[in-house]
């Protein structure tokens, strides 16, 4: 449960840096669109040239992409998009328009966590679409691509055709081509976050929460989740009858799963990817993908006398009400509930980037 309740804060608060170190970030390139409409119409590589991505789509204007590491494929061809509730699904006659390609190196301070500097290399891959349709919706995807993992955000710009987004699906899916095990949870039942963690093989896993981890058959790491939750509905993996996971937001009284207005952009979807369970813990990825800190200086005393401030009450004060929620028997707005369950010994040194 402390794992859980952790990963749920660092995942949820708006976290990084409390300082940042000077850093290298490349010049923008771009990407000219290609004559051909379907194949492979951009990619790009991790800093290390170990992990690369493909972006393509198909004769009918499915856009989708693939992870290979080391040359060999890792995630297979996997869609992306959306169906809406109020029109024509934003997942075919997709057009590419062009790409841009980035890269950073920099480090950040964070207040307290397990590293106190945490590095930030990354390759970035953004991709433009637009909707074959008359409304000509506009769309774009980007990529960053760690020496230790993936992760990619839905992005959609202002448009004068597309003020408000009604969602009712999210189509983004994880193809994992190699056979291995897999340790899960069940997604969307009552008792979803207590329920015991279950070993079996990936091809048995039904509907999962995340985190959920694999092992492949040739020792590779795998762990799919999400960072940067904010004012939208998390999601749970289902597997499909052809074998890949596909991406299913959790439900909403409202109708649709999500309402924005545009421009907004989505929670970041990531994945993990290491040579053993080590390089899962020992890695950084959510903490880089969550925003930098809004806050201004973040300093305070840790709790341990009585003239310094509890960690517990400021959190009960400036956390999220659904942050807050999340904690088991946790209270809302209430110091002294708050205070016994000292939420300093549950959760700070997994919290990260605030």
């Amino acid at each position: 449960m402390k794992r859980l309740i952790a990963l749920c804060l660092v995942t949820l608060l708006p976290t990084p840096a409390l300082a940042q170190t000077a850093g290298t970030s490349s010049v923008k390139q771009q990407i000219v669109p290609q004559v051909a409409k379907t194949g492979i119409m951009a990619s790009a590589q991790s800093p290390d040239g170990r992990l690369r991505i493909e972006i393509s789509t198909d004769n009918d204007g499915h856009m989708a992409y693939a992870v290979f590491r080391n040359g060999k494929p890792l995630i297979g061809t996997s869609r992306l998009g959306f169906n809406l509730t109020d029109g024509y699904a934003l997942f075919r006659k997709m057009v590419f328009d062009g790409a841009e390609t980035a890269s950073s190196n920099s480090r950040w301070e964070q207040p307290w966590g397990e590293r106190r500097f945490v590095t930030d290399h990354h390759n970035e891959l953004l991709v433009r679409f637009h909707q074959d349709e008359p409304t000509h919706r506009l769309l774009n995807v980007r990529f960053r691509l760690f020496d230790d993992g993936i992760g990619f955000r839905y992005e959609f710009p202002e448009q004068p055709n597309f003020k408000t987004v009604n969602i009712a699906e999210e189509l983004t899916e994880f193809n994992v081509l190699p056979e291995g095990t897999a340790w899960w949870i069940p997604g969307g039942e009552w008792n979803r976050y207590e329920q015991i963690y279950q070993e079996t093989p990936i091809n048995a896993v039904s509907i999962a929460h995340t985190p959920i981890t694999m092992r492949l058959k040739d020792g590779t790491h795998l762990s799919i989740h999400e960072a940067a939750l904010v004012d939208y509905a998390a999601y749970w993996l289902k597997r499909q009858a052809n074998g890949s996971f596909r991406t299913t937001l959790s439900p909403s009284s409202r109708g649709a799963r999500v309402i924005r207005d545009t421009p907004f952009t989505t929670p970041w979807r990531t994945i993990r990817i290491a040579d053993n369970a080590a390089g899962l813990v020992e890695n950084d990825l959510e903490l880089n993908l969550n925003e930098p800190n809004t806050l201004g200086d973040v300093s305070m005393r840790l709790v341990g006398r009585d003239d310094e401030i509890p960690l517990d009450r400021i959190l009960c004060r400036h956390l999220p009400e659904r942050v807050l929620l999340l904690v088991e028997h946790a209270c809302i707005g209430d110091h002294e509930a708050c205070r016994r369950k000292r939420l300093l010994d549950r959760a700070p040194h997994r919290i990260g980037r605030v």
